[in-house]
């Protein structure tokens, strides 16, 4: 992934006072959020060559343990990068990939990936929760599908009985009326209700993951739906750090080998 050098100006959100920043980051979307993170409000960013920024604590591709991802979550304290530690990429959530019940409940995930870990963060209406795997943990990377059995049931459920309402409705029209004007009335209501609420169910039913396999158990956020360019861009980035990972360990490995032998 290729860095560039950016100058931020502004001024800190709690004292007023004038802020600049210099910040390594893969785009200027990323600069602007680290800025965020650090209670800075921009008022103009420029970007500038690698060769005329200074060493600052504040630049994410140095060394800067007071630096710290932000969740906004009064359950969820704000995490803080580990030293030399560099933010590779972010997954965030759109209220499009939430789905209906996501935006209504104000639902929020996240993934973001450093160079040392793999930092899911999921907030739901009753629980919140983050994880964070170190990626020489990491078995696998998991894209794919989950159908919830018990969505699914329910949502037959309803179909099944909301149908059984409206022909139950249709026949009584066609017959002359075996149910009263008020009883057809109330039975077209409870059926057309019964057969949108079963296609809610499941709809919910089917959802979307995105994450990692550690120690047989599944790391990551559930979406109802993917954009593909998005999501393959992060799962590239994922896939480019397990394989350096990788070769890191196997090279230590080699190197201890060779000096056992010697």
């Amino acid at each position: 992934m290729q860095w560039h050098a950016f100058e931020i100006l502004g001024a800190y959100r709690d004292s007023g006072e004038p802020a600049r920043l210099f910040v390594e980051a893969a785009g200027e979307d990323d600069a602007i959020e680290y800025a965020a993170s650090q209670g800075v409000l921009v008022s103009r960013i420029v970007r500038r060559s690698s060769e005329a920024v200074p060493p600052t604590p504040g630049s994410t591709g140095a060394t800067d343990a007071a630096a710290h991802l932000r969740f906004g979550s009064r359950i969820i304290p704000d995490l803080d990068l580990l030293p030399h530690e560099i933010i590779i990429a972010r997954y965030d959530a759109t209220p499009s990939e939430l789905g209906l019940m996501g935006i209504v409940f104000s639902h929020r995930r996240r993934l973001v990936l450093t160079d040392r870990r793999l930092i899911v963060y999921d907030k739901r209406l009753l629980d919140s929760r983050l994880d964070a795997v170190r990626l020489s943990r990491i078995s696998a990377v998991r894209l794919g599908v989950r159908i919830d059995p018990v969505r699914t049931v329910l949502g037959l459920l309803l179909g099944l009985t909301g149908s059984g309402l409206l022909l139950a409705s249709g026949f009584s029209i066609g017959t002359g009326g075996l149910l009263g004007t008020g009883q057809l009335s109330v039975a077209l209501v409870y059926g057309a209700v019964l057969v949108l609420a079963a296609l809610v169910a499941l709809i919910h039913a089917r959802s979307r993951l995105i994450g990692v396999m550690v120690g047989g158990q599944f790391h990551g956020i559930s979406l109802q739906r993917f954009r593909a360019q998005r999501t393959g861009a992060f799962v590239n980035a994922l896939e480019r750090m397990l394989h350096g990972s990788q070769e890191r360990d196997d090279g230590y490995d080699g190197r201890t080998k060779n000096a056992d032998a010697r």
